[in-house]
C-alpha cells in the first residue's frame, strides 16, 4: 500500500495533482456526511490547506490495487503528538472489502504514538467500525447526541487533546464568504477546473 502525506506545501507542490484529486474526493464524502444539502468542497478546501500551513495538520491519500482511501489529522494543541482523526473516507468502490480498516490500522503503526494517542468524532452508524479496530468510546465527551468521542491510546488515564474540530457553521461563522469563494476559485485555477 501507498500512503501519501502531506504536511506542508512542499509537499503538495511535489505531488500537485494526487492532493488536488483526493481533496475533492474527500469533499464528496462529507458531502454525503453532512446533511445539510450545502456542498462542503470550499470549507474542507480551506480547512485542509490551513491545517497544513500552520503545521497543525497532515492530509494522506492512500492507494492500493485501484482502491483509494483518504484522511486528515489534526495536531492537538500545545502537544503535536496528540491527534485527531478529523475525516476519513474510501471510495465507494473500495468499500466493504476491508481495504479502510487496513488502512487506518496502518496509518496509526506509522504515524501515531500510542503513549498520546488518537481521537476522533464520529457518528452511531460508524461506532462499529470504529471499535472493531480498537478505539474506545470516550465516556466524558460528547459534542452532540449524535455524535460520539472515541480514541485509541497505551495510556490509561487519556484526555482528549483540545483540538480544533471541524464544523461547517464555525468556519462560515468566522470565515467571510469571499475568503472561501477565493480559495475555491485558486484550487479550480490550480487544478484546471471551471468553477461553478
Amino acid at each position: 500500500m501507498d500512503i501519501s502525506l502531506f504536511s506542508c506545501q512542499k509537499d503538495i507542490d511535489n505531488n500537485h495533482d494526487l492532493f488536488f484529486t483526493s481533496v475533492l474526493k474527500l469533499s464528496l464524502f462529507t458531502d454525503e456526511m453532512f446533511s445539510s444539502g450545502v456542498s462542503q468542497k470550499e470549507l474542507i478546501y480551506f480547512h485542509i490547506k490551513q491545517l497544513i500551513s500552520y503545521g497543525q495538520g497532515t492530509f494522506f491519500c492512500a492507494i492500493e490495487d485501484g482502491k483509494y482511501a483518504y484522511g486528515l489529522i489534526s495536531f492537538g494543541g500545545k502537544n503535536k503528538e496528540q491527534k485527531s482523526l478529523e475525516f476519513f473516507g474510501v471510495d465507494a468502490n473500495s468499500r466493504r472489502c476491508g481495504f479502510g480498516s487496513k488502512v487506518i490500522k496502518e496509518f496509526i503503526c506509522s504515524q501515531v504514538d500510542l503513549d498520546f494517542g488518537i481521537c476522533l468524532r464520529c457518528t452511531k452508524k460508524l461506532y462499529k467500525f470504529y471499535s472493531k479496530l480498537g478505539f474506545v468510546k470516550h465516556k466524558n465527551k460528547a459534542t452532540s447526541k449524535q455524535d460520539i468521542i472515541m480514541f485509541i491510546s497505551n495510556n490509561r488515564r487519556y484526555k482528549v487533546p483540545i483540538i480544533y474540530q471541524y464544523s461547517p457553521e464555525l468556519i462560515k461563522e468566522k470565515i467571510p464568504y469571499y475568503v472561501l469563494m477565493s480559495k475555491w476559485v485558486e484550487l479550480n485555477n490550480d487544478f484546471g477546473l471551471a468553477t461553478n
